[in-house]
C-alpha cells in the first residue's frame, strides 16, 4: 500500500546578529508575495487576534490554578497536569537556564493561570480538545489558559511556547500582544502511522514520535505491528510469535515497554492505536507456521477453528496493554499475488486457499469457493470474537484495489473504514453509514497523497515550495468528498493522517515530518478559510520557524529547501543539491543539547 513522495520545506534565515536576528522575509515565491515570518503557533488556531506589544517572561514564571470556581484543584493536581508543567515551564525558562543570568527589568510576565474544568482523563474518540488562550501586554495581568479538559490544557501550553521569539536567544518574549486565541480541531483524528515491523524502531525511539505529534497537536500514533518481515510484538500467550518472528531478540515489543509507551503517550495527549494486520500481511509463520496457509505463508488459514481460538485469546491479551477503544484489524493485501517457496507467483492471493486440499475441502463443503474466504473470515470474527474485545474496530478500506480488504458489510456499524488508495472510497464507506478516516496515497487536483518517505520513489511536499503547487497541504477532504452541506457525512469523516511504511531511525526525521506536520495543519484547520494562494504563503511562512522549534526539540526535520521538484533525482538530496540550502535557525534558542 505505498507510493513514497518526497517531501521538502522551503525555509530562509537571515543571519543572527548580537543577541537578536534581524526580522527575516522570505525571498519572492509563485505570485511573487514577499511576507515575513509568523511566530505563532502550528497548527494555526480556529480564531486568534494579536497585537504587536512584546511581553518578557520573568525567571520567576510559573504556572498557577485559576481563580474562577469553575476551575477544578482536582484536574490541576492531576499528574498529566503537572508532567505537563514541569516540560514546559523547563522550554519556557531554557534561555535563564542556559546563560546562568535575568533579565534585569521588572515588568515582566511572572504568572500563567491554568483553568481546567474537569479532572476526566478519557482519551480517545470523543475527547475534548477545545482551549483559550490570552496572553495580555499589561505583565502585571496573569496570562490565562482555559480548557473543558486536561488535553485541551496541554495544547493550550503548547500553544504559549509556540509563541515564543525564535529569534532572541537571551531571554524568553512574547512579541505579539495581546494575544487571545479560541481553538479547537475540525477533525477528531488526527495522526500518523508507522510499520515498526518492517524498520525495528526502539521504545526510545517511539516516544520520540510521540514527542513530535504532540508539538503538531495530533493524538493518534497507529503502529502496524506485524508484516510478513517480522512479529516484534511479545504475547505471553503465545511467546513463539516473537521469540522466531523478531528480528532479534532485542527487536522485541515487550508487554512492559507497551505498558510503558501507552502511558508515556497519554501524558502528551496521543493515543497508541495497535495494529495486528489480518488474516494476511503477517509474520504469523515464523512462530506459529500451524495457523497458516504453506503456498502463502504469510496469509492465515481461515477455515481452522483453531485460528480463531489464537485470535481471541491473543487480542484479549493485548487489549490489557493497549488501552485505546480502538483496535486496527488490517484486513488489506490477502487479494495481493502469494510467492511459493521457489519463487511463483500466485495471483490473486485467495487462490492459495485452492492449493491446500484441506482449506479447499472446507470452502465446497460449506458452498463457497477461495474467493469467499475474505468475507467468511470478517463474518465470523465479527461473530465470535471482536464482541468479546469490546473495542471499536478499524480496518484498512480500498474496495476497488485488489488487495482483499475487508467487506464493511461484515463487520459492525460502528467499525472505521482506514481508506487508503483514491480518497473517492471514503465516498462509499460514508455512504453506507461507516465512520472514516484517510490515509490516502494518490494525488488528486488538490494535491498529493499522504504515503510518506521512504516507500515510494516519487517526489513529495508537504506544504507545496510556491502557491502554484500542490502538496498534502492542499489537499481538503470535506471539499474533496462534498461533505460541507452533508452534516451526516461530515460527522462520519473522523480525520486521519499520514503512513510511513519503512523509514528507520536514522532517516525517519529527515523524511516523514514536513508531510507530517502539513496533514495535522489541514485537519485541524479543516478547509481553508482563504484562498488557497495566501494560505499558502501564509503556511510557508509558519512552517518554517516550526522547523526551527521541532529541531531545538531533537526532531531533526528535512534541513534544506528546494527551488521546485527535484527534476528527477529520485533520492534524499544532500544539503545545496538541486538548490537546496540548509535551514539556519537561530543559535542556541531553547537548545537542550
Amino acid at each position: 500500500m505505498g507510493i513514497l513522495f518526497f517531501v521538502l520545506l522551503t525555509v530562509t534565515f537571515r543571519e543572527v546578529i548580537g543577541d537578536f536576528q534581524r526580522p527575516f522575509r522570505r525571498p519572492k515565491v509563485g505570485n511573487g508575495i514577499e511576507y515575513e515570518y509568523r511566530n505563532v503557533p502550528w497548527p494555526l488556531p480556529k480564531r486568534m487576534e494579536t497585537g504587536s506589544s512584546s511581553v518578557i517572561i520573568s525567571k520567576t514564571f510559573s504556572f498557577q490554578l485559576g481563580r474562577e470556581k469553575t476551575c477544578s484543584q482536582s484536574a490541576f493536581d492531576l499528574s498529566i497536569v503537572q508532567n505537563a508543567i514541569s516540560r514546559y515551564t523547563s522550554l519556557i525558562l531554557q534561555p535563564y537556564n542556559r546563560l546562568k543570568k535575568d533579565y534585569e527589568q521588572s515588568d515582566t510576565q511572572t504568572t500563567a493561570l491554568l483553568c481546567i474544568h474537569n479532572n476526566n482523563t478519557y482519551l480517545g474518540l470523543n475527547h475534548n480538545e477545545s482551549y483559550s488562550l490570552s496572553i495580555p501586554e499589561n505583565p502585571l495581568s496573569p496570562i490565562v489558559i482555559e480548557a473543558a479538559t486536561v488535553y485541551g490544557a496541554l495544547y493550550g501550553m503548547e500553544s504559549l511556547v509556540q509563541f515564543l521569539d525564535i529569534q532572541n536567544t537571551s531571554f524568553p518574549v512574547i512579541k505579539n500582544a495581546p494575544i487571545t486565541i479560541q481553538d479547537s480541531p475540525a477533525f477528531r483524528m488526527r495522526g500518523l502511522m508507522i510499520n515498526p515491523s518492517i524498520q525495528f524502531l526502539p521504545l526510545s525511539f517511539l516516544k520520540h514520535i510521540v514527542d513530535g505529534l504532540a508539538m503538531n497537536k495530533m493524538n493518534y500514533l497507529h503502529i502496524h505491528f506485524t508484516d510478513i518481515s517480522s512479529f516484534p510484538l511479545q504475547s505471553k500467550l503465545y511467546p513463539k510469535l516473537s521469540e522466531k518472528g523478531a528480528y532479534a531478540p532485542q527487536a522485541v515489543y515487550t508487554m512492559d515497554d507497551m505498558k510503558e509507551l501507552v502511558a508515556y503517550a497519554k501524558d502528551r495527549g496521543v493515543r497508541i492505536i495497535p495494529e495486528i494486520d489480518l488474516p494476511g500481511h503477517g509474520g504469523w509463520h515464523y512462530g506459529m507456521p500451524e495457523l497458516t496457509l504453506p503456498p502463502c505463508n504469510s496469509v492465515l488459514d481461515v477455515t481452522k477453528d483453531e485460528v480463531y481460538t489464537v485470535l481471541k485469546n491473543l487480542l484479549l491479551e493485548l487489549g490489557s496493554v493497549f488501552t485505546d477503544e480502538v483496535l486496527m484489524l488490517g484486513g488489506d493485501e490477502v487479494g495481493l499475488g502469494e510467492e511459493y517457496p521457489n519463487g511463483t507467483r500466485i495471483s490473486p492471493g485467495y487462490k492459495c486457499f485452492d492449493l491446500v486440499p484441506s482449506a479447499a475441502a472446507f470452502l465446497h463443503s460449506h458452498n463457497m469457493t477461495s474467493a469467499n474466504a475474505s468475507d467468511y473470515f470478517w463474518k465470523r470474527l465479527s461473530k465470535d470474537v471482536v464482541p468479546l474485545l469490546n473495542r471499536t474496530i478499524m480496518i484498512w478500506y480500498c474496495p476497488d484495489c485488489g488487495t482483499g480488504d475487508p467487506p464493511l458489510y461484515e463487520l459492525p456499524n460502528s467499525t472505521i473504514a482506514n481508506v487508503w488508495g483514491s480518497i473517492e472510497y471514503a465516498n462509499a464507506s460514508l455512504s453506507a453509514g461507516y465512520p472514516t478516516i484517510l490515509s490516502i496515497s494518490r494525488n488528486s487536483s488538490y494535491g498529493m497523497g499522504w504515503y510518506l518517505p521512504p516507500y515510494s520513489p516519487l517526489p513529495y511536499y508537504g506544504v507545496p515550495p510556491s502557491s502554484e503547487g500542490k502538496g498534502a497541504y492542499t489537499r481538503d477532504p470535506c471539499a474533496e468528498l462534498d461533505c460541507e452541506g452533508d452534516e451526516s457525512k461530515r460527522k462520519l469523516l473522523y480525520g486521519g493522517g499520514p503512513a510511513e511504511w519503512g523509514a528507520n531511525k536514522d532517516n525517519f526525521d529527515y523524511g516523514v515530518w514536513a508531510g507530517t506536520m502539513a496533514v495535522g495543519e489541514r485537519l485541524w484547520m479543516g478547509s481553508p478559510t482563504t484562498t488557497m494562494e495566501s494560505t499558502i504563503e501564509d503556511a510557508l511562512a509558519r512552517v518554517s520557524v516550526q522547523t526551527c522549534r521541532m529541531s531545538y526539540r531533537g526532531i531533526r526535520t528535512a534541513p534544506f529547501v528546494g527551488t521546485g521538484q527535484l527534476a528527477g533525482a529520485y533520492h534524499w538530496p544532500t544539503p545545496g543539491e538541486n538548490g537546496g540550502h540548509r535551514v539556519t535557525c537561530p543559535a542556541d534558542w531553547l537548545n537542550q543539547s
